[in-house]
């Protein structure tokens, strides 16, 4: 029996708080938003994605295009079009069967497809075979016009590639449709923009 007189044991000292985690840098919160953006396009049903991808990737086009013509101003007016000479020879009809049906579906095969399934089988990750196919679609365009290969092949090339890999999880047939079905919704508005300052560049010139 212990001898109640007996001093205590003295109780072992508290522990230290341990120190408060590091705050993420900021590249980390960057890709932790992106991220997060994307994933959240992810969870959407079909016509929702495909409106907001639609519009989305046209505004990002926009905005490194223009962030293009700040940048090499003084090395290259990357903000005309008229450096496309292959669009101003087409008629309309051509435009949009060539430009609206035509390279919507042979590109989404060639260069969303291809890229996609060899990535696929060399089991790469999701980010992996969006950039596998981005870069030859960026390469593609570039020739065009500078301008063409920022806005159509990087920002475009992206968007297509995402939806591509994101709608390939789901069947084959969805990433080809939903990507072809994208892309030529982009190049519907960007041909009936062009058709519009052709139909009002003619208007200027006849007589008052």
């Amino acid at each position: 029996m212990s001898d109640p007189s007996a001093p205590a044991a003295a109780s072992p000292p508290p522990e230290p708080n341990p120190p408060p985690p590091a705050p993420p840098s900021r590249l980390a919160r960057i890709r932790a938003a992106i991220a997060a953006h994307f994933g959240a396009h992810r969870q959407r049903d079909r016509w929702s994605f495909f409106w907001r991808i639609t519009g989305e990737g046209l505004l990002a086009s926009i905005i490194l295009i223009a962030a293009a013509a700040i940048v090499f101003a003084a090395a290259s007016n990357v903000l005309r079009m008229d450096d496309r000479t292959d669009l101003k020879r087409m008629s309309a009809i051509q435009l949009i069967v060539l430009v609206c049906v035509v390279a919507p579906i042979l590109e989404t095969l060639l260069l969303q497809t291809l890229p996609v399934a060899i990535m696929r089988a060399c089991r790469q990750r999701f980010w992996i075979r969006v950039v596998a196919s981005t870069g030859p679609f960026a390469a593609l365009h570039f020739p065009a016009s500078f301008s063409t290969g920022i806005g159509a092949g990087l920002a475009g090339g992206f968007y297509f590639a995402f939806t591509y890999v994101h709608w390939r999880e789901k069947s084959l047939a969805h990433a080809i449709w939903m990507t072809a079905a994208t892309h030529a919704a982009r190049n519907t508005i960007l041909v009936a923009l062009l058709l519009l300052g052709r139909h009002l560049a003619a208007l200027k010139t006849l007589p008052h």
